[in-house]
């Protein structure tokens, strides 16, 4: 259970809320009280499952004692004869001063959670760095491990001087043989030798 406590302007709040981890199957274990009798209110209610909001299952329900302290003209016990149901006053007031404690209360809980292992689970998940970086490579071959060999790059060919030119194309190893043969069938058509004047 978590200590909830809040008051504003003549209203006071005090009590206990469960864990949202320790929701219920049902309401049968919220307890209201008003001026110290005991009171069934959908208003406090409401105000507490709305606090639980986004942190319970579907279904579940938390589980509250809570004292509701204000002064005797805010709020009317005659509403039913066996004056277990009461109206407020302020109602928005009241439920805004619930809301908040409640949800006060939930956010000031400590939600990590712990997890212990046992000692073999503890000794079977520790990591050994020692043992591999003791080992070498022929250890490790004979205990059935595969050393692989680090791959090299790939040397790249030098660009042609037309790609260097901004020509394009990728380094071809034929670069310098087309070369030629465009050189001589261009001497052949045109009767140039390739060599200026």
């Amino acid at each position: 259970m978590l200590r909830c406590v809040s008051e504003d302007e003549g209203l006071h709040v005090t009590g206990f809320v469960s864990s949202p981890s320790a929701g219920r199957g049902n309401r049968s274990a919220q307890f209201f009280f008003c001026n110290g009798r005991y009171i069934r209110s959908q208003l406090l209610q409401a105000a507490l499952e709305q606090a639980y909001r986004n942190t319970l299952l579907t279904g579940r329900y938390p589980a509250c004692v809570l004292y509701l302290d204000l002064s005797a003209a805010s709020v009317d016990v005659n509403v039913h004869p066996a004056k277990v149901e009461v109206k407020f006053s302020y109602e928005k007031k009241v439920f805004d001063l619930v809301h908040n404690a409640v949800k006060l209360s939930l956010e000031g809980e400590n939600r990590t959670a712990a997890v212990e292992l046992s000692p073999s689970t503890r000794k079977a998940v520790e990591p050994k760095p020692d043992f591999y970086r003791s080992m070498s490579a022929e250890s490790f071959r004979s205990n059935g491990y595969a050393v692989e060999k680090p791959k090299t790059a790939p040397i790249s060919a030098p660009v042609s001087s037309r790609a260097a030119r901004g020509g394009g194309g990728l380094p071809d190893e034929h670069s310098a043989d087309r070369a030629a043969v465009y050189r001589e069938i261009r001497r052949k058509s045109t009767g140039f030798n390739g060599e200026k004047p």
